[in-house]
């Protein structure tokens, strides 16, 4: 709000309902504040969330990498025994 505007609601409402005025905008102040934090902590949580999913998918992903090319030493045979017709 301008000074102007201010000015202009005194001559029209006096102190008394210019002070109305201003506690009334200072309650949708604090209405919007508090919904401005309410929507802080949901991004908040989002963002939680969705880390938690990014991680969930990083393991699964090198979960099945390792499932279509396992490690010899994960197969319990290495190739050179193998190759030389033996088996552990």
């Amino acid at each position: 709000m301008k000074t102007r505007d201010i000015k202009d609601l005194y001559k029209m409402h006096g102190e008394g309902g210019l002070i109305k005025i201003l506690e009334g905008q200072n309650e949708q102040l604090k209405s919007l504040e508090k919904s401005i934090t309410e929507l802080a902590l949901m991004q908040d949580k989002i963002i939680d969330t969705m880390t938690g999913v990014m991680t969930v998918a990083g393991n699964m992903k090198e979960t099945i990498d390792n499932i279509n090319n396992p490690k010899e030493e994960e197969l319990g045979i290495s190739t050179q025994s193998i190759d030389s017709g033996e088996m552990n």
